[in-house]
């Protein structure tokens, strides 16, 4: 196990550490209050070409049945809707950081595959169940996001990651996977991502989704069923072996994460 000190030193020496950008951060705050104001979220977007270009590529496109072209960013907002826009900006973020990180033990293209694969899964089961009330705008962000902690332990410490990949055979459900990473690092990949998302400024909703998506009996009540949903979704993905987050594919699901959601498998 590493000793906390190690821990801490190998953490702050961590120079790409994903950091939001300003733009996105204010982005991000206007889009989390209560009422969102189309002005100046139109108009964080017009300060940023690249991100008001994709805004309005994607506006225009076939994919939101476009009939006339936009050519104002607060329209393209206003197609786009305030949830889609969340995502847009969370997707371009995770792109831009996972370009940018060396290929190492643990494949890019791999953990890619995997974290949108549990995003939409979440975003499906939610369409067909409406399980969650409160939340629901958030599927896309917590199941890209989940496993973020995954990508920082494999690209700063993978000694531990190569030792999972040989240990996985024995590491076959969410407890084992904590179990061993506490075991190992002293922190799981959980603690470490929801740091990193709360240094991003992202509501708690997101950070608790993260936090508990493999302890979902532990997290706090108002998330509680969204963070089933995320584990949920996580062990669907894994089962399929779609992508991987260098967790490895799991046997059956626990037929207590159906019963807790009140959904048949």
């Amino acid at each position: 196990m590493y000793t906390l000190k190690k821990l801490i030193d190998i953490l702050i020496k961590v120079k790409n550490l994903p950091t939001l950008s300003p733009i996105v951060l204010m982005l991000m705050q206007s889009l989390n209050e209560e009422e969102p104001d189309v002005q100046r979220i139109s108009q964080i977007i017009s300060d940023d070409p690249p991100t008001a270009g994709m805004i309005l590529k994607l506006a225009n496109s076939a994919m939101y049945g476009a009939r006339r072209t936009i050519s104002s960013v607060q329209d393209a907002v206003v197609r786009l809707g305030f949830q889609e826009i969340r995502e847009i900006v969370i997707d371009l973020t995770m792109v831009k950081y996972l370009s940018a990180m060396p290929e190492s033990v643990l494949g890019m293209v791999e953990f890619w595959e995997h974290s949108i694969g549990v995003a939409f899964c979440m975003e499906e089961i939610q369409v067909t169940t409406h399980l969650l009330e409160k939340d629901a705008p958030l599927c896309h962000v917590v199941g890209l996001l989940h496993d973020i902690g995954r990508l920082i332990t494999a690209t700063h410490m993978p000694e531990v990651h190569q030792q999972f990949s040989e240990d996985s055979k024995e590491i076959n459900s969410p407890e084992t996977v904590i179990m061993w990473e506490k075991e190992v690092i002293g922190l799981d990949h959980t603690q470490i991502g929801a740091a990193v998302l709360e240094r991003w400024g992202l509501p708690m909703e997101i950070v608790n989704g993260v936090r508990y998506h493999h302890q979902p009996d532990i997290s706090p009540l108002p998330q509680r069923k969204a963070s089933y949903l995320t584990c949920l979704a996580d062990c669907i993905c894994r089962k399929l072996k779609l992508g991987s987050a260098g967790e490895g594919a799991i046997g059956e699901i626990e037929e207590s994460l159906w019963d807790k959601l009140e959904i048949s498998s």
